[in-house]
Parts: structure tokens; sequence; C-alpha cells
């Protein structure tokens, strides 16, 4: 789920409701059912401030941070409170009316007087998505600073809030004559060393599919590895880290070669028994809602296919919940071959090697060896059928 201008990264809600003392001129009149809450807008901070207030202890939290290193940049962290990381959110619904009321303390005086109020019909009706400026403070690694940032209203998830808007950079990068499409999203300029969003694709692959990366990741251009070392001004800096065997399953490459064990038959499996074939790959889970509701599509294709296009299908599961991914083959006749591609290991798998991070994705290679196709979602696989129409005649 990408927006082509700008991406929005959600703010921490509290659950627990808060003191109405807090605040002053509440606008409770404007619907008899409400609520005040609290919204962090760094969240690690306020983790932070909670050691120091008593409520958590400085073990618990150098746990999170450790475990959660991307997230957690302790030279970003204020050992002083930062009153105005916190945004109170103020919510009343009229269940007769279907009709919810929102009002942000949007200059953070802690004053409702001055605000908006900004009315949602939940009649199911068209939805719409406010944006207003936001006035917040953050630690710049010295100081604490004082920001206005942009967010969007979000009245109809079950914990209402808002999101703050980050803008999305795209660029693009050549190497070994292949042209790049690169996508930089979810970067904040407050704290520069939190990870981002890195997307990759090649221009005019006629796929829709792009690969995912955090900014702490080691990112692939075909053979070549890099890591990120700046991002700033736009400039997306990156160092080389050396070429790889493979290339990720990108069009036109290679295809690394997947083994393992068939699900069903416990067979050994090895995909190089079948080059000089078209095969297509699906890359799924039981987990996987999408996944599941694709299913009529693959075994429609395979119906169709026959023995022209080879199947096989990667199910990225635990091992635990392997019985039920036998289960659902079974019910659905997905009579080809399945892999499982543990989720329980840190090792390299195949969803790893071939750069999934959206389920499900689709595979096609063709009968050289190489990838010809990939995409994802439903839709993606209704359109690898149409590839393999068109290549196979």
């Amino acid at each position: 789920m990408r927006a082509d201008e700008k991406r929005a990264e959600i703010l921490i809600l509290k659950d627990a409701m808060e003191d109405t003392a807090l605040c002053k001129n509440l606008p409770f009149n404007l619907a008899p059912a409400w609520k005040l809450k609290k919204i962090a807008y760094n969240p690690i901070q306020y983790m932070y401030e909670d050691v120091l207030a008593g409520k958590r202890t400085l073990k618990s939290f150098q746990e999170f941070a450790f475990y959660n290193p991307d997230e957690v940049d302790t030279n970003y962290i204020s050992r002083q409170r930062i009153k105005k990381n916190n945004v109170y959110l103020f919510t009343a619904v009229d269940s007769v009316l279907k009709k919810k009321y929102i009002v942000v303390d949007a200059n953070n005086d802690l004053d409702f007087t001055n605000d908006s109020v900004y009315v949602f019909n939940l009649d199911g009706s068209i939805k719409r998505y406010p944006e207003l400026s936001l006035k917040i403070a953050y630690f710049d690694g010295a100081h604490i600073q004082d920001a206005e940032i942009t967010v969007q209203v979000d009245a109809y998830q079950d914990k209402e809030g808002f999101y703050e808007i980050l803008p999305v950079w795209s660029g693009s990068y050549t190497i070994d004559g292949h042209a790049y499409k690169v996508h930089v999203d979810n970067y904040n300029r407050f704290y520069p060393h939190k990870a981002f969003s890195v997307q990759i694709g090649q221009a005019g692959s006629g796929t829709v599919y792009a690969y995912s990366y955090r900014s702490t990741d080691t990112l692939q251009f075909g053979y070549h590895r890099y890591r990120v070392e700046d991002f700033a001004d736009t400039l997306l800096i990156l160092k080389d880290v050396g070429r790889g065997g493979t290339a990720g399953a990108e069009i036109n490459t290679s295809v690394p070669t997947i083994v393992g064990l068939d699900v069903m038959t416990a067979a050994a499996f090895d995909s190089r028994t079948y080059s000089g074939k078209w095969m297509l790959l699906d890359f799924w889970g039981s987990w996987c809602a999408p996944c599941i509701k694709a299913i009529p599509v693959l075994t429609a294709a395979h119906d169709h296919f026959g023995d022209e296009v080879v199947f096989v299908s990667i199910a990225f599961d635990r091992v635990s919940k392997l019985e039920e991914v036998k289960k659902i083959i079974t019910e659905h006749k997905m009579n080809w071959h399945h892999v499982l591609d543990s989720m329980d290991t840190d090792k390299s798998g195949i969803s790893k090697t071939y750069q999934v991070s959206e389920y499900p994705t689709v595979v096609l290679i063709n009968p050289q060896g190489n990838i010809a196709f990939r995409s994802v979602a439903e839709t993606g696989l209704k359109k690898a059928v149409e590839y393999l129409n068109q290549h196979l005649k």
C-alpha cells in the first residue's frame, strides 16, 4: 500500500482514558459519548519518560531498545520531559445521527477553545481525511526544538487518531545497463537515523513489483549489493559492498535454485530438475487472507496450462502451522509441488533469496532459467496468467 506522492506514518495512540483536568474547554456538548486520548509524536521518548516517572523499569526499556535497534536511537531521546511530544485528541460519537466528532489540540496549548471540530459521517458514505498543521517538540540530539508537522486525521479506525504525512522521494539509478526506479519514504527529518523505507524496481520491466527494504538492509541492484550510508537533501548515498552470486530474482536474471522437501509427499524437490520448462512460483502463507482468496485463480491456471507449466507453491509459514498448510492444500485441491519456507529461522530462506516482502507474490521462470515476470496480489497472478497465454502460443 504505497501512495504516489506521500506516505503516512501512524502515531501511537494510548489506550488509557486521559484525565480531563489536564486540558481546558473540552467540547463535551458535541455528543454524549466521548473520550480524551493522548498521542505521542515520538513513542520512544514517551516510553523513556515512563522510566523517569517510575511507570516502567529501565531494564524493560533497555531490552526494548536492544531488540528494536532500527526504532530506537538513544542519541535522540531527551533526559528531560518533552511536554509537546504529547498531543491530545478529543472524540465524541453520536450513535443516533451516526456521526463522529474529532478535535485535535493542534497548537498544543492544552486548550480546545481555538481548535477546529471535524465531523465524520459513520453511515458508510464518502470518507474524508482532513489535513491540519500540528505543533510538536522533539529532541535533536542536543536541544529540545519546536516544530510544525502536517497530519491527516483518520476517524474510521477502531482507534481513531492522526498520521504524519511524510514526503516520498523518487529517483533513478543505472548499473550494468539496467535502469532502476528508487523510492524513499517514511524518512523523518527530525530523526534521521531511524530506519526508513527504500523501494527498488526495474524501470520498464512491465511488472508492478518493487523490492521493499529497510534502510538498514543490504540493498540489491542486480548482482550488486549496497548499504545506505546517508540520506540528506534528497540525496541517497550508498556504499558498494560487493557482488552477489544471484540477482535476487530480478527480471531477466538467472533464477536462484530452490531445494527442499515437498510438503505433501516429503519427496526431495530441486527446481533444477525442471530446467527447460516454464515454472510458476507462488509465494503464500496460511496466515495470508489475500493468498487464500487468490487460490481459485491459481487452481484454474494450473488446470488450464497442465503439463506446459510447472507449478510450485512456497508456503512462508511456521513449522507448527504445517498441518494447517496441508489442510488448505487438500481442501483447495492444489495438486502441484509445495515447499515450506520456515518463518522460524533467521537463515536465508527461499522468500528472502527471492526478495519477497508482499504476499501473495508470483514469479515466472522461462525455459532458459531466467526470471520472465513477477508481480504481487491476485491482480498480479491474473497478469502472470495473461503473460503465459501470450508466450506459450
